[in-house]
């Protein structure tokens, strides 16, 4: 965490989706200073802490600041397609597959490396070849090391059900947190202390993984070994949507 505090973030004038995610699709305009109210309220959390300013941060950030879940979900679309291929190609290697079908890899390699090796292997395999590259790495990276951690061999014996689910709502929690901080321009430079903004960011990561992991759990449930990486992209789509649904109420 901390990687993108100290980053501008994008315009008020940047298209709600980047061209390299809109596929073709027509976009919504942005509004005219459309990220300022979210981050004057996320400034003001990173001041005083309060849940009710980070409420109103949230709240301001699904709304006008990202043109709502859909086109949030569009936004973060380089990430939503790794997620959904990472856990296709896992699927297929639990099932006695390459993982090529799901990721265009051969992912069998990485069976029987140290974790570390295999988790360069998978990040690489997975990602996107567009400007998001970077915060797709940091999202997969984080996810795969948090629930592999402790674990010294990457093994076909690792990928049950509970893995895979777990893998999944750390992964969209990692997603959804580095494109808010990406989106925070200087806001995180309104802490007193250095401590203060590390609190403040945690604080911000914790709410995210609460809300995405009460959403996302009942959508995977029990039957993770019939999900398709397709059908975990949609799965994706909906719990961002939802999310923001839920800020939106704030």
């Amino acid at each position: 965490m901390g990687t993108s505090s100290s980053s501008k973030g994008p315009r008020a004038s940047t298209p709600l989706v980047p061209p390299w995610a809109a596929n073709a699709e027509p976009v919504p305009p942005a509004e005219p200073a459309r990220l300022r109210p979210f981050r004057t309220a996320l400034g003001q959390f990173v001041s005083n802490g309060t849940p009710q300013s980070l409420n109103h941060a949230l709240s301001a950030y699904a709304t006008g600041a990202t043109g709502g879940g859909t086109q949030a979900g569009r936004r973060m679309g380089a990430s939503v397609a790794a997620g959904g291929a990472l856990w296709g190609g896992l699927q297929e290697l639990r099932t006695g597959g390459t993982g090529q079908a799901a990721t265009g890899a051969n992912l069998s390699g990485c069976l029987g490396k140290p974790v570390d090796q295999a988790i360069e292997s998978l990040v690489e395999a997975l990602l996107p070849t567009n400007p998001d590259a970077d915060k797709t790495r940091e999202s997969l990276t984080a996810a795969l090391s948090e629930c592999l951690e402790g674990i010294q061999v990457f093994d076909v014996s690792i990928l049950n059900d509970d893995f895979m689910a777990a893998l999944m709502l750390t992964f969209m929690t990692h997603t959804i947190f580095a494109q808010v901080m990406s989106d925070s321009g200087k806001a995180f430079q309104k802490a007193a202390s250095a401590d203060v903004s590390v609190r403040a960011e945690r604080a911000l990561f914790a709410e995210i993984k609460s809300t995405v992991d009460r959403i996302m759990e009942s959508k995977i449930g029990d039957s993770g070994a019939a999900i398709t990486g397709e059908m975990m992209r949609d799965i994706q789509r909906e719990t961002i949507e939802e999310v923001w649904a839920e800020w939106r109420s704030r």
